[in-house]
């Protein structure tokens, strides 16, 4: 069933459950394994149980759109646009047979690295962007992709090894995130999808 068709109710549950929506749920940990699979009824009467009794007010329940929040376009077209632009700098680095420098560290990086890093854990990731643009340092690729939450962005985990910009990929989702409507449903999906793995857990332990 298609998610734009999906408006309430009844509707919303079988929106939710298609081959799609499994590759969050395998993601996630809720399928997938074999603990899983062996209390995947109580996952189902779960997600039927939710919306029966309507356990969420109305207005937590972010509106449906057109936009499959699994299959999320902006995400893969960042995704996409971050590939193309490894694969032109691996082209060029050919042609001009360069070794990459490392940045010289001036100012204000003549602070210890461990510092430097837990300043930037306090810090939203524009800032620190700037303040590696400013201070002449680089935190690298390690460090970008840390920031990238896999929880929500699942689709950079298949993409893990390339030499992508990563400081460039993980400013564009974050941005995505703010504005897309299909990311929000997505990390609804993913609160609920933290409810059914709680109550699962409970119920295999008891």
């Amino acid at each position: 069933m298609a998610w734009s068709r999906a408006r309430r109710g009844k509707d919303k549950l079988n929106a939710l459950w298609n081959p799609d929506f499994t590759t969050i749920m395998e993601s996630h940990g809720v399928a997938g394994s074999a603990t899983a699979e062996k209390n995947l009824a109580i996952v189902l009467a779960t997600l039927r149980q939710r919306f029966k009794m309507g356990y969420l007010r109305k207005t937590d329940i972010p509106e449906m759109t057109a936009e499959d929040p699994v299959r999320t376009k902006c995400v893969s077209e960042a995704i996409g646009v971050a590939l193309e632009q490894a694969d032109r700098r691996k082209l060029k680095s050919k042609r001009r047979q360069s070794v990459r420098k490392r940045v010289r560290q001036v100012g204000a990086c003549n602070l210890s690295v461990e510092i430097l890093y837990m300043i930037a854990n306090y810090l939203p990731s524009q800032a620190i962007a700037n303040m590696e643009k400013a201070w002449g340092f680089r935190f690298g690729n390690t460090f970008w992709y840390s920031r990238i939450p896999t929880k929500i962005f699942h689709e950079v985990e298949d993409v893990a090894e390339e030499d992508l910009d990563w400081q460039r990929l993980c400013l564009k989702l974050e941005r995505r995130l703010e504005k897309s409507e299909a990311l929000n449903t997505r990390r609804y999906l993913l609160e609920c999808l933290d409810e059914i793995l709680s109550i699962v857990k409970t119920l295999g332990d008891s």
